[in-house]
């Protein structure tokens, strides 16, 4: 996938968790949303890998659909878990032999990218910044 081109069998698919809670789906469409403003070269779906609709296959069956034929799941996870290494690389080798002529790479997780400490230093600061708001309270 060229970033510097826009090809509309090129696709990207956000993959998060899932949860139960209610607010998942607005923040995972929120992040979608933000992608969006940022990357026009090709879709941009997402997906949870449990509990929330679409899941991955529901996802990947739908850009299919859309004559998406090389597809990069992105997953907003921080660690090298069981997800990342045994059930989403099982579930891509499933959904490949439905899809023999659909392309799926798994991107990295988000994982130790320097970009997170400076987003733990945001809510810190904002932590503090209840603190202090906190405390000059009568």
């Amino acid at each position: 996938m060229n970033s510097m081109t826009s090809d509309k069998t090129d696709g990207i698919l956000i993959l998060a968790h899932g949860s139960r809670a209610s607010e998942v789906s607005y923040v995972l469409q929120s992040i979608m949303d933000k992608v969006k403003s940022k990357w026009s070269y090709c879709p941009i779906y997402t997906a949870s890998l449990q509990f929330e609709h679409p899941d991955i296959e529901e996802a990947v069956n739908t850009m299919v659909g859309k004559g998406i034929k090389r597809i990069v799941m992105v997953p907003l996870f921080l660690f090298p878990g069981n997800h990342m290494q045994i059930d989403i690389p099982a579930l891509i080798d499933r959904i490949k032999k439905h899809y023999p002529n659909t392309e799926i790479v798994l991107s990295g997780y988000i994982g130790d990218d320097d970009r997170i400490a400076d987003i733990v230093i945001d809510k810190a600061l904002e932590g503090v910044a209840h603190l202090n708001g906190a405390h000059n309270r009568p």
